[in-house]
């Protein structure tokens, strides 16, 4: 069944991911605050919403790929009465990533209008997203995620079912942790080797060679090497999942000692102005007194 889909939020991730629901020979309904990319799709075959509340109107499944909860609140009229109204029968797929009792507290009020709700956050960057390569999280209702995997097929070359909402944030915000934390490591290690006179390619090609090789590994050392800092994933957009990931730990008692620390680094290198590269500029606050 070809579904009414509508897909908000055109970023630096939503674009790709709703240009490959449109190559699948998805019909697609698109709207972004910004209407450049909205016209991109448009010529590729996609209905260019005027309004979010268009596409709600004209779709049954709506994706949301927006920065942060503040963005959804408002795109939702969330705090209006026509918010009911908005969502009554329609389902949200929720795949911006956001504090996980925001989610659950979003999921029941749509719930409460007689709408419905899945959490479905992605692991990835641009260049994965562009590929449909990336790696969903799935949550809600049962019978919905297994409607709501088959859509996600032409994004994410793994589907993986969390459970019930809010789940599906949780595990991002804990792949996060671990990602944060790997490339912060990656980008110390080069600083280090650096620092010691030794040919990063020679480091290259012994952490390529060993047990830690993975492909963000290579994809950001690689980078590393060509001081080629243009964003897969900014600085800004890190920060953002570090405060995010320290928020959500203090609430349930986790410690993230590690991740404390690369948050600081992050908003280190964010407030001198570099928030709009990748997050492999954090090589940007080693060697760096001031902070």
């Amino acid at each position: 069944m070809n579904h009414h889909v509508g897909f908000i939020g055109l970023g630096t991730m939503g674009f790709p991911m709703a240009r490959n629901l449109l190559k699948s020979g998805q019909t697609l309904r698109v709207w972004n605050r910004t209407q450049d990319k909205s016209k991109t799709l448009g010529q590729e075959g996609a209905i260019i919403a005027e309004t979010a509340q268009d596409v709600f109107q004209n779709c049954d499944i709506i994706f949301a790929m927006l920065a942060n909860g503040h963005i959804l609140d408002q795109v939702l009229n969330r705090s209006a009465v026509g918010f009911g109204d908005m969502v009554k029968g329609k389902t949200l797929v929720q795949m911006g990533t956001v504090l996980p009792v925001y989610s659950e507290a979003l999921g029941r009020e749509i719930e409460l209008a007689g709408g419905q709700y899945i959490e479905a956050p992605v692991s990835g960057s641009r260049v994965p997203a562009e590929q449909g390569q990336l790696v969903a999280m799935i949550a809600g209702d049962s019978v919905l995620r297994s409607r709501i995997s088959q859509l996600l097929k032409p994004i994410a070359r793994e589907i993986v079912d969390c459970g019930s909402v809010p789940k599906a944030m949780h595990t991002k915000l804990a792949v996060n942790t671990y990602l944060i934390g790997l490339v912060t490591a990656l980008v110390e290690s080069m600083h280090y080797a650096t620092q010691a006179g030794i040919d990063l390619k020679i480091l290259e090609q012994v952490l390529g060679s060993g047990p830690m090789a993975n492909d963000v590994m290579k994809i950001k050392l690689d980078k590393l090497i060509r001081h080629d800092f243009d964003r897969q994933a900014s600085i800004h957009d890190v920060l953002y999942n570090a405060t995010l990931i320290t928020g959500s730990a203090t609430s349930i008692q986790a410690d993230t000692p590690l991740l404390s620390v690369c948050e600081k680094l992050f908003h280190h290198v964010e407030h001198n102005g570099y928030g709009q590269e990748d997050m492999i500029a954090v090589l940007k606050a080693y060697g760096d007194q001031s902070r």
